[in-house]
């Protein structure tokens, strides 16, 4: 049976087999096997430069001890349980959204919400099919779908949307999503906390797999959170909560000191800190944008308004658990290898790691509107 070697694919196990010890300590493993560690086999990807050797011996090593843990029964069943709790929380979100939008739905639905669904339905058989060019560009293709159906649903409800009424603007937040995910990118090859395999080798093709995964990001996040605002759940009024001068200035420094520290400590603890950065832009960028007029969340608290603030926590929610699901399955795909709760994992992300969901819906948020702002571009609602 013609075999690949270990350095030049994810590691992937069995379902349901036997394996012998020589199995742990060869550095030629079976590709005949039914479940991957990491997904699919799949070459890692080489396409940018700070993808380096070390890297990928990181994927490897790091794939080799989940393959060890899931060899046996034990991890096996564990393994089950929690890809059974993903796709349990994932379709209950799905269906509650499904169903809480037939008892608000006023309007038809757009004609590109119905291609998107249709377009959705048939990338997920087209993937399962085993068709490379879907299965490869899958991540964006669903996350594009999703959006037009996001959107369209939107109208349905409200009768206007971002899309449909201001097509523009939208296509702002999506050119606008790629240099500010880039960001992340940026903090990731110092903190390594993710790689991404699968990726087509040819720049070009690599390249438009990148910029269209992340010009879908933000308009996601703020999609999801309008049809979340559009049921109408988190709509009341509140106490207004103000902030003082010198609090927004603590919490600058605050955002600062957490978007600061994981560059400057050692890089076996900076990748334990990836969570700062998921919480440091919030703090050092929303005062600077309520001091300054533009849409945040802290004048929306003075103004006694929660209900922007729940919508883009529970984007987050939604967003991240269809992230991770459309990952798990695609061909070209992104693994996380920061050095805590590889055991855990529910999809490819440990359990723990689908908390910063939140946060980062919150990111997406202050950082457009800031980004916007210095651009002269339209700003988004709060």
């Amino acid at each position: 049976m013609k075999q690949k070697p270990i350095s030049s694919v994810a590691v992937i196990v069995p379902e349901k087999a036997r394996l012998n010890k020589e199995d742990f300590t060869s550095t030629r493993l079976p590709t005949n096997l039914a479940l991957a560690v990491c997904g699919p086999t799949r070459d890692i990807d080489t396409t940018f430069p700070w993808t380096v050797c070390r890297r990928q011996s990181q994927l490897n090593n790091h794939c080799l001890r989940l393959f060890r843990y899931r060899s046996n029964r034990v991890g096996l069943r564990y393994y089950d349980l929690m890809l059974s709790v993903g796709l349990a929380i994932t379709g209950l979100t799905t269906v509650a959204l499904v169903i809480t939008f037939f008892r608000h739905k006023r309007f038809p639905l757009p004609a590109y919400g119905w291609a998107g669904l249709v377009a959705l339905i048939a990338a997920e058989g087209l993937l399962f099919y085993g068709f490379q060019p879907v299965a490869i560009y899958f991540t964006p293709v669903a996350w594009t779908c999703y959006i037009l159906l996001a959107d369209s649903a939107v109208y349905a409800i409200r009768g206007h949307s971002r899309l449909h009424t201001n097509p523009g603007q939208f296509a702002g937040v999506a050119a606008l999503s790629i240099p500010l995910w880039l960001i992340f990118e940026v903090y990731n090859l110092r903190l390594e906390n993710w790689v991404y395999t699968g990726v087509p080798h040819a720049w070009p093709l690599a390249l438009l797999g990148y910029g269209w995964s992340f010009a879908t990001i933000t308009p996601g996040i703020f999609e999801t959170a309008d049809l979340i605002s559009s049921f109408g759940w988190l709509d009341y009024s509140a106490c207004p909560l103000r902030f003082s001068a010198s609090t927004q200035h603590i919490m600058v420094l605050v955002g600062a000191l957490c978007l600061i520290l994981p560059l400057v400590l050692p890089q076996a603890l900076a990748a334990r800190l990836f969570f700062l950065v998921w919480i440091g832009f919030v703090f050092l960028l929303d005062p600077v944008n309520c001091r300054r007029g533009l849409p945040s969340l802290i004048g929306n608290f003075a103004e006694g308004r929660r209900d922007w603030f729940y919508c883009l926590l529970a984007s987050g929610f939604v967003c991240g658990w269809l992230w991770e699901f459309w990952n798990y399955w695609a061909a070209a795909q992104w693994h996380y290898i920061f050095p805590m709760f590889q055991r855990w994992k529910i999809f490819a992300m440990p359990a723990p790691g689908y908390l910063g969901f939140l946060p980062f819906a919150l990111e997406c948020f202050v950082m457009y509107v800031t980004a916007a702002w210095l651009l002269r571009l339209p700003s988004v609602r709060a």
